[in-house]
């Protein structure tokens, strides 16, 4: 009986790749809380279109950066604008994030 070329192919492939070790995947789900433009209050005035504060930011990235989560979904986002600084930010961190899908809210 002869086995066709292919079928040997694949037998070594799925083979070899049965060999390699699991890899754990990590997903976050995470609140950035307000991770966006908005009322704040700056040196105790009241300021609209007020990004969220950096010490904050800074403390997300922290714990983001401690989880390396090899998917993240986030809520509480604000426009793309303010998306594509969050994933500069992220990429700052070690934490580059190639695919995107940004949804808006219904506010």
């Amino acid at each position: 009986m002869k086995i066709p070329s292919w079928t040997i192919v694949l037998a070594l492939l799925f083979g070899s790749l049965a060999a390699l070790p699991a890899k754990d995947i990590v997903f976050a789900a995470y609140n950035l809380k307000n991770y966006l433009l908005m009322t704040r209050q700056v040196g105790g005035k009241s300021l609209p279109d007020q990004p969220k504060p950096e010490e904050e930011i800074k403390a997300t990235l922290a714990v983001l950066g401690e989880i390396e989560p090899d998917i993240l979904g986030v809520v509480e986002m604000g426009d793309e604008k303010v998306l594509a600084d969050f994933r500069s930010r992220l990429a700052s961190v070690g934490l580059d994030y190639p695919h995107v899908e940004w949804c808006s809210g219904s506010g």
